[in-house]
């Protein structure tokens, strides 16, 4: 027997929960929780550098070294027009990194917001994508 892997940062289909997101699986409200973490504290440290006090000399000693170059990787996102965009207006955009789908197809959450999904949106393969 196959065990499929899914992700915590899917919203789980409840018609009586329509816009609330169920953790029912321990271990996926664990992952879920350890992701929420990782985000808090680069939320902290961002706000830190930008107050300037960090990185501190501890927090260097302790980086890692690396010798390398600034790359990019694929991350899931949304591609599409946008309409009302509170930066980018109305036009064709690419959002920042997906983080959470509605199973009716109704909304997503990136990184930075919500968005509504219009009807005709194909949000195919989410379950995939967001693994």
């Amino acid at each position: 027997m196959s065990r499929r892997r899914t992700n915590p940062f899917v919203a789980s289909k409840n018609p009586a929960q329509e816009f609330k997101i169920v953790f029912d699986n321990p271990g996926q409200r664990a992952i879920a929780l350890a992701r929420i973490g990782v985000l808090r504290r680069l939320a902290d440290d961002l706000a830190a550098i930008v107050d300037g006090r960090k990185p501190t000399r501890e927090d260097l000693a302790a980086a890692v070294s690396i010798q390398g170059t600034i790359g990019l990787r694929s991350v899931p996102c949304l591609i599409g027009h946008a309409s009302n965009h509170p930066r980018l207006g109305d036009r064709m955009i690419t959002t920042s990194q997906l983080f959470m789908v509605d199973p009716n197809g109704r909304w997503a959450r990136t990184l930075s917001r919500f968005y509504r999904l219009h009807d005709d949106s194909q949000v195919v393969g989410r379950e995939e994508v967001l693994k």
